[in-house]
């Protein structure tokens, strides 16, 4: 989770995705979020078996949300992999 968080904190992204943690759980979204916040996002949870379990939340309904299990050492590739289906890679996402 650390090697990610480094590669987005020293990437273009820095300036166009906003973050927030909760508890394990590392979330990320495209505008400001304020509590409580209902729009899409991506989290990013380890698990139990040293893994890492993207999701896509943009729905209620866990069956419809996208949904990845990687190796640690995967993560920064999936990260970059959702960040272009997503669109996210346009920065600066958000004028300040």
């Amino acid at each position: 989770m650390l090697a990610l968080v480094d590669h987005i904190a020293g990437s273009h992204l820095a300036s166009g995705l906003f973050a927030w943690m909760s508890m394990f759980d590392l979330c990320i979204a495209q505008v400001p979020a304020t509590y409580p916040y209902n729009g899409p996002y991506l989290r990013v949870s380890p698990t139990q078996n040293g893994l890492l379990d993207f999701v896509y939340i943009d729905t209620g309904v866990p069956e419809k949300q996208w949904h990845r299990v990687v190796e640690p050492k995967d993560a920064v590739r999936r990260f970059n992999r959702v960040v272009k289906q997503l669109c996210w890679s346009t920065v600066p996402l958000h004028e300040a």
